[in-house]
């Protein structure tokens, strides 16, 4: 008796292999935006799909988005102690500048 033949479904198999790459980059280069021309994309969803997948595996959640002629995924990172006191110190400076001259 031979065994049953393997049912593979590529496209399943094509956005894993995709998530695998951008997974690559997200970790080599750091970044917390990578960006794909639209043009270099064989498929939009597949590519998405590939994306948000890859930054479920870092542990992270992460949007997508166009932006013109480009595709991105923007992975939804912490922020550290010294980037939130950064941010309320330009946001306490925004409001002390409006005050002096309201």
């Amino acid at each position: 008796m031979s065994a049953a033949p393997r049912v593979v479904d590529l496209e399943r198999e094509r956005t894993r292999r995709l998530s695998s790459e951008i997974e690559r980059e997200l970790r080599l280069t750091g970044v917390r935006t990578l960006v794909a021309a639209i043009d270099e994309v064989e498929d939009l969803g597949r590519w998405r799909r590939a994306a948000v997948m890859a930054a479920h595996r870092m542990d992270h959640r992460a949007r997508t988005y166009l932006w013109g002629r480009e595709v991105a995924v923007e992975l939804d990172l912490p922020v550290s102690e010294a980037e939130d006191r950064h941010a309320a110190e330009l946001v306490a400076s925004l409001l002390g500048l409006h005050r002096q001259r309201g």
